[in-house]
């Protein structure tokens, strides 16, 4: 009778949780690089907002912090999306174009 170690079901079990918390970093590195961060400014975000050093960040920690950076990214879009519309305005309503 073969004896079944006590780690096997660990191991697959803790193998899906790190595969997602380092999907979920990618994704963090990711979007603060469009927000144009380094590394070390998105990794030092994610210490203040978790409260926890960056490779001791949990799952939940993760996904706050990935939610925190999701609103950031939103609110920067919007910002920019109202610049690009003012620039726009400006260029078919500037001086010298009259209507009417």
């Amino acid at each position: 009778m073969r004896k079944v170690s006590t780690t096997e079901p660990r191991r697959q079990h803790a193998l899906p949780e790190k595969v997602h918390i380092r999907c979920l970093r990618n994704g963090i590195l990711r979007v603060g690089g469009q927000l144009g961060f380094d590394t070390r400014t998105v990794v030092r975000f994610s210490e203040l907002i978790s409260g926890r050093r960056w490779r001791r960040c949990a799952r939940a920690d993760l996904e706050r912090v990935a939610a925190d950076l999701g609103q950031l990214a939103i609110r920067v879009q919007g910002r920019n999306d109202e610049a690009n519309t003012a620039v726009t305005q400006d260029e078919h309503t500037g001086p010298g174009r009259r209507f009417g």
